[in-house]
Parts: structure tokens; C-alpha cells; sequence
């Protein structure tokens, strides 16, 4: 089973690239970040998911392992095929999307062709629970405010999440455990907002 590529980007046509590994030219599914910044020529790590379809094999490309880990999740939904999910994940970064659906925001997926109201509404249901999910359990209201906060503030859940664990157990008000919080995702080496 393929995990990731590494070669060199020999031809771009519509959605997909072709990676030349070692003289052989892998199609690769792509959604639009990584289409729009691969050259062609230009040296590239792509992680891979593989799908089986009845007439053969598709290979669906992402930049960064946390892209490949979502798509998985949002195959994981009712009614979510690949196409789709690279669509989704084409629309937004991972944490706009996850704000969207803690925001139970219907408009930003009906936005999506071939997402109508009532796919909209399944999906963020599904993927509410599966963000819920990744939440450390919340020792009270303050820490759901941080975490909504930092959220808010352009950070993924699993971002989030992390930096409340790293949290002293010291009583602190909001605002200092926001500061403490995106300081703890800085100093990990995460997002940059």
C-alpha cells in the first residue's frame, strides 16, 4: 500500500497531476491547493490514498499528511465518495471547514457543486461529532470558550485540542488561557495565523 511519492511533476491536466517516480508516471487526483502551487519539473512529496474502484485503481495526491488524514475522515460520512471529498477539501482549509461546521454553517457546503441543503446538513452533523470527538473532555464552560476561541481564531480542532492539554492546571482567566494556548501551538510549531 502506497503512503506517499516523491518525483517530479511531468504534465498537469484539469484536476490531476502526473508524478514521474523513478520512470514511472503515477495519476494522481488533485484538489486545487496543491494543483495551483505544483510546477511542472518542480521536485514533490505527495501523500497517497488509494482507491479501489470496479474498473481499476485511482490515486488521490495531498501536500500534507493532515489533508490525507481528513479526506479519510470525510470518506468516512454517509453518501462521501473520494470526488467529493477532494472537492470539500478543495473549497477551504481544514480549519475554515471545521469552523464552518461548529458554526453549523449549511451555505459554505451547498457552495460545493454537488452538495445540496440536506447532504450539507448530514455532513456537518457527522463531521460535529467526529471534531466532538478529538475534544479533550472539557473540564468546565472556560475551557469549551478557549477552545471555541481558538477555533475561531483560524486553529484545528486537533490544534486546539493539544494546546488546552498543555494548559497548567492553575486557575487562570479566559483570556490568559487563549494567550497560553495559541503560545503552546507556536511554540509546538504549529499553524501560523
Amino acid at each position: 500500500m502506497l503512503y506517499f511519492l516523491q518525483g517530479k511533476i511531468s504534465q498537469k491536466d484539469k484536476n490531476y497531476l502526473i508524478l514521474d517516480n523513478q520512470g514511472i508516471g503515477y495519476q494522481l487526483f488533485v484538489g486545487n491547493f496543491l494543483f495551483e502551487q505544483a510546477k511542472i519539473g518542480s521536485e514533490q512529496k505527495i501523500y497517497i490514498y488509494e482507491h479501489l474502484k470496479k474498473d481499476g485503481l485511482e490515486l488521490y495526491g495531498f501536500k500534507e499528511e493532515a489533508e490525507l488524514n481528513y479526506f479519510k475522515t470525510l470518506l468516512n460520512l454517509a453518501g462521501v465518495g473520494p470526488k467529493t471529498a477532494l472537492k470539500i477539501l478543495s473549497s477551504a482549509q481544514i480549519r475554515t471547514l471545521e469552523k464552518a461546521v461548529l458554526d453549523h454553517d449549511v451555505k459554505f457546503l451547498t457552495r460545493i457543486s454537488g452538495i445540496g441543503k440536506k447532504t450539507a446538513e448530514r455532513i456537518i452533523l457527522e463531521l460535529q461529532e467526529k471534531i466532538d470527538k478529538n475534544i479533550p473532555s472539557l473540564k468546565n464552560n472556560n475551557e469549551k470558550l478557549v477552545f471555541e476561541a481558538l477555533i475561531n481564531l483560524g486553529f484545528s480542532s486537533s490544534e486546539a485540542s493539544e494546546a488546552i492539554r498543555s494548559l497548567p492546571e492553575k486557575e487562570m482567566d479566559i483570556s490568559e488561557k487563549i494567550k497560553k494556548a495559541i503560545q503552546a501551538i507556536k511554540n509546538s510549531g504549529g499553524s501560523k495565523i
